[in-house]
């Protein structure tokens, strides 16, 4: 009997080792063609942990994911990087499955929300700010077109001095949507409406407070019912405080203090309320492979609101890259999709229409940005496509 136990257990650990050889074998299977490829990614993914230059100062994050899929190579890549916990007690590898802060990604979902009520017939694009936000100087020139493409000119209330004391002083606190507006209108507007294209975070607040208005719900309840459930995205959230999930793994998020000398684990640092629509969200890697071609290709849009929607104005100009912004939608070069900028958090998810390329790096500082690391992959896949000052 005592026999009969250890040739079973010895058979179920033999299959054990099978599977998991197999699946292993699976997940390393390159074709020739694209091994030079994916060499090349993972020297870069390993150098994203080891030395950044950020602000002329030499520093590392501490972890990073890769993914990269061309359907014309056939290559599917996807690749963890570092750590997701540095803490002595519980140093641990970063895992692709690992949730992160998504942050101005979520931005992404404010605008669709917008876009298919403009589509409902419930608002316009051509509607005045003044009809929602009378008090804002110069409202009755503000188009909601303008608050959606960049062009508005509104002060980012993320540029105050009100918000950096907080987040200094009193990071916990939470704030009312008011009172971010009021941190933003107490700065003199960066241009005159469609003069130029500026990322200002207030123009996300205002359009999920406009989206509260004449939809009578919270902004979260209407990601859930015309975007996260359609599209099954079970593991995208809008939290209510500054806890991660706790029912699933997650990466904390660190940045750089004190002029970069210093790292702090922020990851529950912050309250999300002053992040709220511009970039509250927490996601993860499966739910952007979903969301990110849905966005671009307009899968919860018609094609008319799609077309408004990927009409482009010139943004600017980073690393040598020529940024353009849309509706809620940023693209460079024939890629769109977006950056998501977090406290601890700093992402970029672009994908090529034109060849269903999709790009997606994620990195948990803050303090580096990747959008250089995108333009370096897409100029691996399609040499010279994108211009870049290292």
């Amino acid at each position: 009997m005592r026999n009969s136990f250890f040739i079973s257990l010895l058979f179920i650990i033999i299959l054990i080792f099978f599977f998991g050889s197999c699946k292993k074998k699976k997940e390393e299977t390159v074709s020739p063609e694209n091994k030079t490829t994916t060499d090349q990614l993972d020297r870069w993914g390993d150098s994203l942990t080891k030395v950044n230059i950020i602000d002329s100062t030499n520093v590392p994050v501490q972890g990073a994911m890769i993914y990269v899929n061309n359907p014309l190579s056939g290559l599917d890549y996807l690749r963890a990087f570092g750590t997701s916990d540095i803490s002595t007690a519980r140093y641990l590898p970063l895992k692709t499955t690992d949730l992160f802060r998504i942050g101005t990604i979520t931005n992404t979902f404010t605008t669709t929300v917008f876009l298919q009520l403009v589509q409902d017939g419930v608002l316009n694009l051509e509607d005045r700010l003044s009809n929602f936000f009378p008090d804002i100087p110069n409202s009755e020139n503000i188009t909601l077109r303008q608050i959606a493409n960049m062009t508005s000119g509104l002060f980012d209330f993320t540029d105050s001095d009100s918000i950096h004391k907080i987040w200094a002083e009193h990071p916990l606190r939470i704030l009312s949507h008011q009172q971010l507006i009021d941190f933003a209108m107490a700065y003199p507007p960066y241009f005159q409406p469609g003069a130029g294209c500026h990322y200002s975070n207030t123009n996300c607040v205002l359009l999920g407070m406009i989206i509260e208005k004449v939809t009578g719900e919270a902004l979260s309840e209407t990601y859930r019912k015309r975007i996260l459930e359609p599209l099954s995205l079970s593991n995208t959230t809008f939290p209510s405080n500054q806890f991660m999930p706790f029912y699933a793994s997650y990466t904390h998020g660190y940045e750089y203090f004190d002029s970069l000398h210093t790292l702090v684990d922020v990851t529950e640092r912050y309250d999300p309320s002053w992040a709220w629509g511009s970039g509250n969200q927490i996601s993860g890697m499966s739910n952007l492979l979903v969301w990110l071609p849905a966005l671009v290709n307009g899968t919860l849009l018609n094609s008319g609101t799609q077309q408004e929607r990927m009409k482009m104005t010139d943004w600017e100009n980073f690393h040598g890259i020529p940024m353009q912004y849309g509706l809620g939608i940023m693209g460079t070069s024939g890629y769109f999709g977006h950056t998501g900028d977090a406290k601890g958090y700093h992402n970029v998810c672009m994908y090529s229409p034109s060849t269903g390329t999709t790009i997606i790096v994620v990195v948990n500082n803050g303090s580096y940005s990747p959008l250089i690391m995108f333009a370096r992959i897409a100029n691996l896949l399609s040499p010279g496509l994108i211009p870049l000052t290292p």
